[in-house]
């Protein structure tokens, strides 16, 4: 999803699994941030049999559960409520029942130029 509008960033919300030896695999919400002279993130970042680097910052107040970030919350013409509509992607290889949708996402922000590939 893009959001911004204006002179200010754009955004590009994914979910993004953070692996620490001896602790187990953990998800997080990434806002990519970026102006239109940076661009977007190239195909390739999202390749699920890559490792990155990251170089993020923590926000909390993009904190969000999974359940929120599944659905979008539709509306007909006059303001009432239709059914919702599930909106999550999942990349190959990435086991869709791992996400609790109970669960809350801690936020990290990542602007352009700050993540590599790990060899």
């Amino acid at each position: 999803m893009s959001t911004g509008t204006g002179l200010g960033p754009r955004a590009v919300e994914f979910i993004f699994e953070i692996e620490k030896a001896g602790a187990p695999v953990r998800s997080v919400e990434i806002s990519y941030q970026f102006f239109s002279r940076d661009g977007r993130l190239p195909s390739s970042f999202y390749d699920h049999s890559k490792l990155y680097e990251l170089h993020v910052v923590r926000d909390r107040r993009c904190d969000v559960s999974v359940d929120d970030i599944s659905w979008w919350k539709n509306l007909d013409v006059e303001g009432n409520a239709l059914p919702r509509t599930y909106r999550l992607n999942f990349l190959d290889a990435f086991p869709e029942d791992m996400l609790n949708p109970n669960a809350v996402l801690p936020c990290y922000v990542l602007h352009a130029g700050d993540y590599k590939v790990r060899e």
